[in-house]
This record gives structure tokens, sequence and C-alpha cells, in this order.
């Protein structure tokens, strides 16, 4: 009787373990693209689900970053210049809110490219904005 009261001790702590990992894993942010094939030039809509549980803020300069996939696989960013004003956190999403952002891919290479979506968690709105997350939309290709 002993050994079948440790084997299901042993199962409930994997099962509880294995239930507050899934939790906290599923809660991030999430960025998808309205297509995945888009011709030079058209406007690209991206909603961003906020599943994280707390606030999240983009960067007024570039809330949004175009990647291009290089031929070994991994990703280069396209170059950007400075940002001629204060870059503070803006365009902010709140817990399970969602936002849309809208952009033209007139300057992107024909390819397979993604967004990548710097966000500040739980930043004040309207201050300098700080980087401390990353999201990557899905890959889209660019003919």
């Amino acid at each position: 009787m002993k050994n079948y009261i440790k084997i299901l001790i042993g199962v409930l702590i994997v099962a509880v373990t294995g239930f507050f990992w899934f939790w906290k894993t599923a809660r991030t942010v999430e960025g998808v693209t309205d297509r995945n094939n888009y011709n030079l030039g058209d406007a690209l809509a991206i909603s961003i689900k906020n599943n994280l549980g707390q606030t999240v803020c983009f960067s007024s300069c570039y809330p949004y970053l175009l990647e291009k996939q290089n031929v070994g696989g991994g990703w280069d960013q396209y170059l950007y210049e400075s940002c001629s004003q204060k870059d503070i956190a803006a365009d902010c999403i709140s817990a399970d809110g969602v936002k849309k952002f809208r952009l033209s891919l007139a300057e992107a290479d024909a390819g397979m490219n993604r967004l990548k979506l710097q966000v500040c968690v739980n930043c004040a709105p309207g201050r300098e904005f700080k980087a401390n997350s990353a999201l990557y939309s899905n890959v889209f290709e660019v003919k």
C-alpha cells in the first residue's frame, strides 16, 4: 500500500508541475499578420494580442522592425535611420488587450520576412522607452 501512495504522490507532483509550466509558458504576447504572402508595396496588417497579464508598450520611434531571412536561415534586420525624436513608451496594450498596426511593404525585399516588435513590460506610457522583451510575427513572403 505504501508504494501505491508514493506512486500516486509522484504522479500528482508531475501533473501539478506540468500544469504550472504550461500556464507560465502559454502567457505571451502574440503577433500575427493578416496574410502569409504579400506583393511589394502591399499593406500588411498585424494583430497583437497581449496574453501576458501585464501592460506592454511599444517604441514611439520604431514600434516594429522588419527583418529578412538570409541564405543561412538566420535573420537580418533592415537598416533604419536614427530616430530624430525622443523614444518614449507609446501604443500600450493592457493585459488581454489587442492592438493592430498597419504598414506598407514598399521598401521590403522579396523573400521571407518577419516583424520584430520590441516591447516594454509594465512601463509607464509617455516615459522613456526601454525594451525588455521582443516578439516576432509569423514569417511571411514578399514577392
